[in-house]
């Protein structure tokens, strides 16, 4: 049977389609158009008419990022609010971008559909939308064992949802980390990733985009009270991301060395969530360490780490020190 969530959903019959063209400067508004003999009657939205279609819209079906997608631009912002939204996070974009670049300026939960590439070419738009055909009845596939490439986390955690899945979830990432995930009826139970528990285990692997998985069913057992629904946790590792991306607008390059300033806010309010995990991470900064560093000795999951820090550049509790860069890999 094939499951979908409600609301997020595409449809790519070329006589209905709806193409969300996020393009300010209309660069390549032409060219799209000029797709007509291969859309069929597919509606292009573009211009002044992508303000009418707000995020939470259900009837777009694919979205085109173009222009510029440098840290903090417009195009990036209107792409995360679309992939963050619960209703149409499930909608494929094609980023005219490299996806190296990309990634360097945006933390994206990515889907297999999704396509980079600098260049719209006639031929392989249209095999795009041909393997968007065929993803969307495969998406919510559930194998006992793939790789993220084949099956993204995001698109793994949303089929366990939708099937109330019990079970266990173990993951590998290419460094030789590994974890797990224990599902109940579709509910999260307990999680560890690297060093990273509870749920932000869940989160920390919910921005995974390489390494592997095994799911072990297990037979159905009710969720416990403590337990929470699989579909509540997306919504809001989701939000997560999209705060998480806030701190580029403060760093764009996160090899860039953190010091701490003579503010200490950051300390003063002992009841904020996940505190003494906060406290641990502020400690960790000494003008030596990087934020890529930080994001991977925080006790904290990567997304919530980059919202904290974005909170601290926003009271000025944390500066960018001298140093230009660390020559460390992020």
């Amino acid at each position: 049977m094939f499951l979908r969530p409600s609301k997020a959903t595409i449809n790519v019959s070329k006589n209905s389609m709806k193409i969300l063209l996020l393009d300010p400067k209309k660069n390549h508004s032409d060219t799209v158009h000029g797709f007509g003999c291969l859309l069929g009657d597919a509606t292009i939205i573009t211009g002044e008419q992508v303000d009418n279609y707000s995020s939470d819209s259900s009837v777009i079906d694919i979205i085109i990022g173009a222009g510029e997608l440098a840290n903090g631009s417009r195009v990036a912002d209107q792409l995360l609010e679309w992939r963050t939204h619960p209703y149409t996070y499930l909608v494929p974009c094609w980023i005219l971008a490299d996806q190296t670049p990309f990634s360097g300026i945006c933390l994206w939960p990515n889907l297999t559909i999704d396509r980079f590439s600098p260049q719209l070419v006639d031929h392989e738009f249209c095999g795009w939308l041909n393997e968007i055909a065929e993803w969307q009845q495969t998406r919510m596939d559930l194998e006992d064992y793939n790789t993220l490439r084949q099956h993204s986390s995001l698109e793994l955690l949303t089929s366990l949802a939708l099937r109330k899945a019990s079970g266990r979830l173990s993951v590998f990432d290419e460094e030789g980390s590994e974890g797990y995930l224990l599902v109940r009826s579709g509910c999260y139970a307990e999680g560890l990733v690297k060093h990273i528990s509870g749920t932000e285990a869940f989160f920390e692997f919910l921005t995974w985009r390489n390494g592997s998985y095994c799911w072990e069913a297990s037979a159905s057992e009710p969720a416990q009270e403590e337990d929470l629904p699989l579909d509540l946790m997306i919504q809001d590792g989701l939000r997560l991301i999209r705060e998480a991306n806030v701190l580029y607008h403060f760093m764009p390059d996160l090899n860039q060395l953190v010091s701490r300033t003579e503010s200490q806010s950051a300390l003063h309010d002992g009841a904020a969530p996940f505190f003494a995990a906060r406290k641990n991470l502020y400690h960790l900064i000494d003008g030596s360490v990087s934020a890529a560093q930080l994001l991977e000795a925080s006790p904290l999951s990567r997304p919530r780490t980059m919202s904290v820090l974005a909170q601290w550049f926003s009271l000025d509790d944390i500066a960018l020190t001298a140093a230009a860069s660390s020559d460390v890999a992020p």
